[in-house]
């Protein structure tokens, strides 16, 4: 090839045929090459001698019908690309600053610049890129007292759904805010803090418009609008949703006054706490035991002869025969415990035959009593029900009593019956004092 001989012939880059190409020349993916459209030329004239038969390893003429239609898609491709590419000597010539990126874009999870005629990812991002939350069904939410972290991304002229709805308490913090807007009434593009995007940084002062959403902050800010009230939450410490808001959807946008007149991509992380109570279960199985340090026995009517259960190891408290007075006898499960908790439901399940009322039904009677109060949720049996329980839901619990019996008699005579209290199960938000 060199040097220069006055001896020289043209002859084929290729020794010996060489084996055929078996994808499309210009179908995805493909690689970019940038060069002077002067050369074009004579780039499609060195190509074409993959149009030649002698060029391809094979003898089946629809295998070399198919590689030269191949060739020739890849002439045309090639002498599509003629106009030149001009890239600034010096960015400060340039009369606008972003003439440097002339686009912005998300291509596989990538920020890229449309730079110099060349698409290339904008530095300082995560090696696995961004991807957008899915902000339909099965989006995840935040469990009480628990935070979940989404990664948005948005287009300045749109808005982005936070995919859970927040309440009073609950806390918002936005992070990794990257990308840039423009909008027309602002010849400048703008990084998500307000501030001029330029040179793959955030410079220069925030630029105010009283016609915005929040006129007292940075155009092209990242805000966030709950219920009908927009919020800065771009401070860098976590936002607290204010009082009043119940199940309020967010969304976030650039503060421009028009987003239609804007342009751009965003992407950022939005990290969520959900403020409300811890939920919890206790489930006192009684079969297992007696709960002593918790569940005790009072006498009834604070009479010694009067205890209020007999606890049966293996089975759970069963009815005791008690004497309130000299001629009241009764067959009765009371137990009861002093704490202090939250409480959203209690359920005592038992089972029970009935005794002999003597002529007072009144007294096959179950109920709770809670903080000392009245008794609540009387439930009246007078005959053997299925699978019977009481349930209640009472805030701000400090004690509780549950108050089971089965029979009573005025004659100083056991009115026989029985009561099995197997299960007491409780639900509370906060702490769980069990």
């Amino acid at each position: 090839m060199w040097p220069d001989s006055p001896f020289a012939i043209p002859v084929s880059s290729y020794q010996r045929p060489v084996p055929l190409v078996l994808v499309d020349p210009c179908d995805n993916p493909d690689v970019a090459i940038y060069v002077r459209s002067e050369w074009i030329p004579y780039i499609i004239g060195s190509l074409k001698q993959l149009m030649l038969q002698t060029t391809w390893a094979t003898d089946d003429p629809d295998a070399l019908n198919l590689v030269q239609s191949r060739a020739s898609t890849l002439l045309d491709c090639v002498a599509g690309s003629t106009a030149p590419i001009v890239c600034p000597d010096n960015v400060t010539e340039w009369s606008d600053e972003m003439a440097v990126c002339e686009s912005l874009r998300f291509q596989n999870g990538k920020l890229q610049g449309l730079c110099c005629g060349v698409w290339t990812d904008i530095t300082g991002q995560p090696a696995q890129g961004f991807q957008a939350s899915a902000i339909g069904s099965g989006a995840p939410q935040p469990a009480p007292q628990g935070c979940v972290t989404y990664n948005a991304a948005f287009s300045a002229q749109s808005t982005w759904l936070l995919p859970y709805p927040v309440n009073t308490g609950d806390t918002i913090q936005v992070s990794n805010a990257k990308g840039a807007s423009y909008n027309s009434t602002n010849t400048q593009w703008q990084c998500p803090d307000g501030l001029l995007f330029f040179a793959g940084g955030c410079i220069g002062s925030a630029i105010l418009n009283a016609g915005n959403p929040m006129p007292a902050i940075a155009s092209g800010r990242l805000i966030a609008k709950i219920g009908a009230t927009f919020y800065d939450v771009m401070a860098g410490s976590p936002f607290t949703v204010p009082a009043g808001v119940v199940n309020q959807n967010v969304t976030f946008q650039v503060n421009y006054q028009t987003l239609a007149s804007s342009g751009g991509d965003l992407t950022f992380d939005v990290a969520v706490c959900n403020n409300a109570a811890a939920a919890w279960t206790k489930v006192f199985d009684f079969t297992t035991s007696n709960f002593g340090s918790v569940w005790t026995i009072p006498n009834r009517g604070n009479n010694p002869a009067a205890p209020g259960a007999v606890y049966v190891p293996g089975v759970g408290y069963q009815s005791a025969l008690s004497k309130f007075t000299p001629s009241n006898w009764f067959r009765q499960v009371i137990i009861g415990h002093t704490k202090s908790y939250n409480q959203t439901s209690i359920k005592a399940e038992f089972t029970f035959t009935p005794g002999a009322y003597n002529g007072n039904t009144a007294d096959q009677t179950f109920y709770m009593q809670f903080n000392g109060a009245a008794p609540v949720n009387n439930v009246f049996m007078p005959t053997t029900p299925t699978n019977p329980q009481i349930n209640n839901s009472v805030l701000a619990v400090t004690s509780v009593n549950v108050f089971l019996q089965c029979g009573f008699s005025p004659a100083s005579a056991d009115p026989g019956g029985q009561i099995t209290l197997s299960k007491i199960t409780i639900t509370g938000t906060g702490t769980n004092p069990f």
